[in-house]
């Protein structure tokens, strides 16, 4: 697909048609011509030296789609134009019959419908476009002397376009010295956010529309997450053979690509022959992670990637349906994920995101027969800030439970061992005697032994919950 010339082009095109024919052959007066391509070679480079001082904070994705700016700062780029063209070419005008210019101003006015100066015709004169009798003797004026060899001539002219010209070629060489310039991360994350919304705006229907038909295809209670998955891999293909990543190389440790080559299989896909899809998928990793079985686009490297394929829309387009199939597949993921969703969090844990702080080895040591590590973890949380009686609440909800040994002595020591902390073994055995070593059956005396009771309650309220968590996660 053909992209449409961009305005930098546009401009520079005309204004350079312009130049071609202000020293070649050319309708009507040459002064005029030159003094209209003064003006716009003036505005141009004006506006040129401002997109300069943009780029600086902003980089603009189509800024050399189709421009070879270090060309068109060449002067000689321009002047050779004119020994293409006949310079000074003459024309049929007034100047190259002879005529008196004076005479063209005059009948130029005469040409506008004249309008009425009282105050009385005010409405009539909103009517009409023409000139009152006193603005048609200044339009004479300024004619007569846009055309008088005293005020503008060639030499004079010819002067103040060429250091234009020279002002203009200047501001499009330091376009072209600030896009090869290094750019600070900043300028590529926002260089990406900006295309997003863009695509977003342009694409967005199109690609959600694709998506729907895909899911169509399927029968609804036969979508998963896996299918989902492969979807991805698809689109990720897809994002191979438009040939985004072609030609980028990026630097992958052997570790690296050991551990890219499993995170997914290409030989169940459809992929050409000639397709170097490890390489390829090497390339895409360098610019997003891969954690929980989902891709995350860093947005610093994919702007690299954005501004590096920068000249080819077609790509650009490419990778924008990638990421937006992206989001609209890992949606479907979380509204899947969240209907199957097991309960994982409790008081103040989460199990789903909580991890151990113990290892294996110090779950054997601490003499718990089951889920150790985690339990250890629980009570580690729990013990933060909490009455060194409380231990007994752990003693007796592990003994219930049968998953530590009726030792007292032992508890005490082992938990001395991991928690570093110094329990009194007499404290906790008469208290083992006074209550029983069942909390649900401990009676509530005081407000002290009320709290004790409750927080062993929610110790064994956790690690039941984890329990049935650990089961409902395997199911």
């Amino acid at each position: 697909m053909a992209a449409d010339k961009t305005r930098y082009l546009k401009d520079l095109e005309m204004l350079m048609q312009e130049y071609v024919t202000c020293y070649g052959y050319c309708a009507g007066d040459r002064t005029i011509h030159k003094l209209s391509l003064l003006i716009a070679m003036f505005e141009s480079s004006e506006m040129f030296e401002k997109i300069g001082q943009n780029l600086k904070n902003n980089l603009i994705i189509d800024i050399d789609r189709d421009v070879d700016y270090v060309k068109w700062s060449n002067r000689e780029t321009w002047i050779e134009t004119k020994s293409k063209t006949n310079q000074y070419a003459s024309s049929l005008s007034y100047e190259s019959l002879s005529m008196d210019k004076s005479l063209f101003a005059n009948s130029m006015a005469d040409m506008l419908p004249p309008v009425p100066e009282t105050s009385s015709d005010d409405n009539k004169k909103k009517q009409f476009d023409g000139l009152t009798y006193t603005e048609r003797d200044k339009f004479k004026t300024t004619i007569n002397n846009l055309m008088n060899n005293n005020v503008f001539n060639d030499k004079v002219l010819d002067f103040a376009i060429d250091s234009t010209l020279k002002k203009l070629c200047a501001a499009l060489q330091n376009i072209a010295n600030i896009i090869e310039a290094k750019h600070v991360a900043r300028l590529y994350e926002e260089l990406y956010n900006k295309q997003l919304f863009a695509y977003t705006n342009k694409i967005g229907s199109s690609v959600l529309k694709s998506h729907k038909e895909w899911r169509e295809s399927y029968l609804e209670d036969e979508i998963t997450e896996d299918s989902l998955k492969d979807h991805v891999q698809k689109v990720l293909i897809n994002l191979f053979k438009a040939g985004v990543l072609d030609n980028i190389e990026v630097n992958v440790t052997k570790k690296q690509k050991d551990d890219y080559k499993a995170e997914i299989d290409f030989s169940e896909h459809d992929i050409p022959k000639k397709m170097n899809t490890n390489k390829l998928y090497n390339c895409f990793r360098s610019i997003c992670d891969f954690k929980g079985g989902k891709y995350s686009l860093d947005k610093v490297k994919a702007g690299r990637l954005l501004f590096k394929i920068r000249k080819d829309e077609d790509k650009i387009c490419a990778f924008f349906t990638f990421v937006l199939t992206l989001t609209h597949v890992y949606q479907d993921i979380d509204e899947l994920r969240e209907a199957n969703r097991v309960p994982s969090k409790i008081f103040d844990f989460d199990f789903s995101k909580i991890e151990c702080k113990f290892s294996e080895e110090e779950g054997n040591r601490s003499g718990i027969s089951k889920h150790a590590p985690m339990v250890l973890t629980i009570m580690d949380k729990m013990s933060e800030n909490m009455p060194k009686a409380y231990w007994v609440c752990f003693f007796c909800v592990l003994l219930e439970k049968e998953w530590i040994e009726d030792n007292v002595n032992a508890f005490c020591k082992k938990m001395n061992s991991i928690f570093s902390v110094k329990l009194d073994k007499s404290a906790l055995s008469k208290t083992i005697n006074e209550l029983g070593n069942k909390i649900e059956e401990w009676d509530i005396g005081d407000k002290r032994l009320k709290e004790k009771k409750e927080f062993g309650l929610k110790f064994k309220q956790c690690i039941e919950f984890y329990v049935q968590y650990k089961m409902n996660s395997f199911m």
